[in-house]
C-alpha cells in the first residue's frame, strides 16, 4: 500500500505499517472501507516463512544438536513426503502467529519426531530446516490447523570410530562434562550423539577399552548393591 492511499482504508494513518518490499497476507478479515477502528483490526503475516525443528532440551543436549547438523528430515503430508536437512541452530524471538517447524528426537535409525511452532522459552532448542521445498511446505502447512506437524529426523550412524559410554557414566560440574576412570582420575570430555543410553565421547587420554566408573546414586543404593 502506498502511503498516500491510506485514506482509502478504514485504518487511521498512525496505525499503518508500510512494508513496500515485503509481500504479506491477512490471516483474518480486515474490515471494510469507512469502518472505525477500535483496537486490533486484523493480523498480517509475511508470505515468506522460516522453518525450524525443535528438540526438547530434556532429551537432547547442545552437543547432540551439533551432531545432528546435516541429518536428513522427512515431513509427511497428504500429497507425499517433503524432504530436507537439519541446519545450524535457529535463534529468534517468538512472534504472534509466526509458524515454524519443530520438536524432534535424535536417532541413529528412523525415529518419530514432532514439528512445533514457536520460538521462545519453552524448554526446546531449534535447528534450521534447510534444502526443503518451501513452496510445497508452505502450501501444506496452510492445511494444518495447528502450527505443529510430525517429522522424522534420521541420522544413519554416529561419528566414525567414536568412543562410547553409558550416559549414566557422565558427570557434570557446571557446563563441564567429565568421566571418572578406574583409578579415580578425572577426564573432561565432549559428548556427541546420545542414543538409547549410549553417548559418544571425546577427551584427552581416552582409549578404547578403558574402564569408566559409574557414579553412585546414593548411600542407600550403594548399600543395596553390596547386599546383592
Amino acid at each position: 500500500m502506498k502511503s498516500e492511499d491510506w485514506k482509502r482504508t478504514a485504518i487511521p494513518q498512525q496505525q499503518l505499517v508500510f512494508a513496500p518490499a515485503t509481500p504479506v497476507m491477512a490471516t483474518s478479515r480486515c474490515g471494510i472501507a469507512g469502518q472505525k477502528v477500535a483496537g486490533e483490526l486484523c493480523v498480517l503475516e509475511t508470505a515468506e516463512r522460516e522453518y525450524a525443528i525443535a528438540f526438547s532440551t530434556v532429551d537432547v543436549s547442545d552437543a547432540d544438536l551439533d551432531a545432528l547438523e546435516g541429518a536428513s528430515v522427512t515431513i509427511p503430508t497428504a500429497n507425499g513426503p517433503i524432504t530436507g536437512t537439519v541446519g545450524k541452530q535457529y535463534v529468534a524471538t517468538k512472534q504472534a502467529n509466526t509458524p515454524t517447524v519443530g520438536e524432534g528426537q535424535t536417532s541413529q535409525e528412523n525415529t518419530g519426531a514432532n514439528d512445533s511452532a514457536g520460538i521462545g522459552d519453552d524448554n526446546r532448542s531449534y535447528l534450521r530446516l534447510e534444502n526443503a521445498d518451501t513452496e510445497k511446505l508452505q502450501a501444506e502447512s496452510a492445511k494444518i490447523n495447528s502450527a505443529e506437524t510430525p517429522v522424522t529426523v534420521t541420522r544413519m550412524q554416529g561419528k566414525a570410530d567414536a568412543l562410547t559410554v553409558e550416559s549414566s557414566a557422565l558427570r557434570q560440574d557446571g557446563s563441564q562434562i567429565w568421566v571418572m576412570t578406574e583409578g579415580g582420575g578425572r577426564v573432561n570430555v565432549d559428548t556427541g550423539l546420545c542414543v538409547q543410553g549410549l553417548c559418544e565421547i571425546d577427551g584427552d587420554g581416552l582409549v578404547d577399552g578403558m574402564v569408566i566408573v559409574l557414579p553412585e546414586v546414593s548411600t542407600n543404593d550403594t548399600a543395596e548393591r553390596k547386599r546383592q
